[in-house]
């Protein structure tokens, strides 16, 4: 699907929602609420993005978030990559290689955190890019790769609170 297909609308939110770690991985089915609160509270299409061996979690999560959603074309190197990101109005992503470039363009982001540090990989500007995470649990900001608690910290994170951030 090119992004002439994706036809007029509202702005467009990229979403990334891939992750090597488990322990960095929201859900697809939280991405999938998430676009639907943003497209029905602000009549944003969403623009799935995925690379090697992510088609069917973008697929998931397109479905998911349903009428205004779309794949992102198949992009065959970086340049592409960052030319797609920059047409995005907010990059919601897990902590990844994709969030750099979108900061790196000038794209807000919202980043969802667990395992990994926010300090550590994040900008420290908080108005252009934001973090989501369950400051309230324990473990948080472990920095392991295997979580002994189910993956909670990802889990239990509401789509309401990284809604509150993307809006």
């Amino acid at each position: 699907e090119t992004l002439s297909r994706l036809g007029g609308g509202g702005p467009l939110v990229g979403f990334v929602p891939a992750s090597r770690r488990d322990t960095r991985r929201w859900p697809a089915a939280s991405y999938a609420e998430l676009g639907r609160r943003l497209r029905d509270s602000f009549g944003v299409r969403v623009l799935v993005f995925w690379g090697p061996g992510e088609l069917e979690l973008a697929r998931s999560v397109s479905d998911g978030v349903g009428a205004g959603a779309h794949l992102a074309p198949q992009t065959r190197d970086l340049k592409e990559l960052s030319a797609l990101i920059g047409r995005c109005r907010l990059l919601a992503t897990n902590c990844n290689g994709p969030k750099h470039i979108a900061v790196a363009r000038g794209v807000p982001t919202v980043t969802i955190h667990g395992s990994s540090d926010p300090r550590a990989w994040n900008p420290p500007d908080a108005a252009q890019h934001p973090v989501a995470r369950l400051e309230e649990l324990h473990c948080i900001g472990c920095r392991l790769n295997r979580c002994p608690y189910g993956l909670e910290c990802m889990k239990n994170l509401p789509a309401e609170r990284v809604f509150h951030h993307a809006a």
